[in-house]
């Protein structure tokens, strides 16, 4: 199922009650249809520097920049952001023709492109921990029911296909000779192809947890329980721009941590732009989305993860991804992140000073 962004009167919605402080509003059905619209649409209003974003994957991973862009807060710190989805071949193919200055998405594949030859900086860690759960149908009931057993996965180098293959590893398997891996291209592909009995498994995040925990899928591995460090949604730079007009991306860093604190303080509009976006109207399923990425997971000082990103090179070594050591520190500009703390932006997100 297709899922663009949203249109001008979601956005000309949410910001009326950011306004007036109203909570009510839902997604209507005329605005569903119009999900086929760009993201961001022109305005006449003054000419702001543009940037354009593109995230990666329809998960509660991309609140931020999701409540960010529908708040109109990347505007309020003086930028013209155009946001779009694209897979993460795509979304890094784009980063490297200077398609697009910004990709949210997994920091393997940003680590896989920036092996490639790519220029890119990582800037903020959004999601930096694995917060997948590997949830499979009745009846497997421990990793030797799983041998032969087939499991749906995302592209190559995705969050949700290391995940897979971290649990995997976790349970004493070898990925793709244990047990198969068949490459199913989104989360609502992959969910379909659970249902159909396709697939007998997936790496899922909620709201899926919740809707095929009522199906009977059991949890056969829980990779955030278990604390497992990952680069799965970061916030990468194009290096020109990074060079070039750092200004620019400190903007973009400021509404970021502004979208992460409104997130946070206002759990019924966060949950309303997961709705749009997830394409569900399950509260219990919106409940356990905004719990896991904006309760827990979401970092008010986002900082990439190095030790994280260091694991990721490692594991794209053991692949045979890439061929050689790097200092993967090299890659990471955490200034953007401290620069907003240091001009006192978070005191005055959260304590009001």
């Amino acid at each position: 199922m297709a899922r663009p962004g949203p249109v001008l009167l979601f956005l000309a919605a949410v910001c009326a009650c950011l306004a007036v402080g109203c909570l009510a509003t839902t997604v209507t059905g005329s605005e569903a249809r119009e999900r086929a619209t760009l993201e961001a649409m022109p305005t006449e209003a003054a000419a702001l520097p543009s940037l354009r974003v593109v995230y990666t994957e329809y998960t509660g991973a991309n609140i931020a920049v999701w409540m960010t862009h529908a708040a109109d807060l990347f505007r309020k710190h003086g930028l013209d952001v155009t946001l779009a989805q694209r897979n993460e071949t795509g979304a890094f193919e784009a980063l490297a023709n200077d398609e697009v200055e910004v990709v949210v998405g997994s920091g393997t594949a940003a680590l896989a492109a920036a092996a490639a030859g790519t220029g890119l900086y990582f800037v903020a860690g959004l999601v930096n921990t694995s917060p997948y759960r590997l949830m499979v149908v009745p009846g497997i009931e421990d990793p030797a029911d799983l041998r032969g057993v087939r499991l749906g996965v995302g592209r190559p180098h995705s969050a949700q296909e290391e995940a897979t293959r971290a649990a995997l590893q976790a349970l004493g398997l070898t990925p793709g000779d244990d047990v198969p891996l068949l490459q199913i291209g989104s989360a609502a592909e992959r969910f379909a192809a659970l249902e159909a009995g396709v697939v007998q498994g997936a790496a899922v995040v909620p709201p899926d947890t919740v809707l095929l925990a009522r199906l009977g899928f059991q949890t056969l591995v829980d990779l955030q329980v278990r604390g497992a460090e990952a680069p799965s949604t970061q916030v990468v730079v194009a290096e020109r721009l990074v060079r070039e007009d750092p200004e620019r991306v400190q903007r973009f860093v400021d509404a970021l941590l502004e979208g992460i604190a409104l997130a946070k303080h206002e759990p019924a509009l966060a949950k309303r732009v997961l709705r749009y976006y997830l394409y569900t109207d399950d509260e219990a399923a919106l409940d356990a989305t905004y719990a896991l990425f904006v309760e827990r997971l979401l970092s008010r000082t986002p900082f990439p993860p190095e030790r994280a990103l260091r694991q990721g090179w490692t594991r794209l070594m053991e692949q045979g991804s890439v061929a050689e050591p790097r200092p993967v520190a090299t890659l990471i500009q955490r200034h953007f992140v401290q620069a907003a703390i240091d001009s006192g932006l978070l005191g005055r997100l959260y304590d009001g000073r």
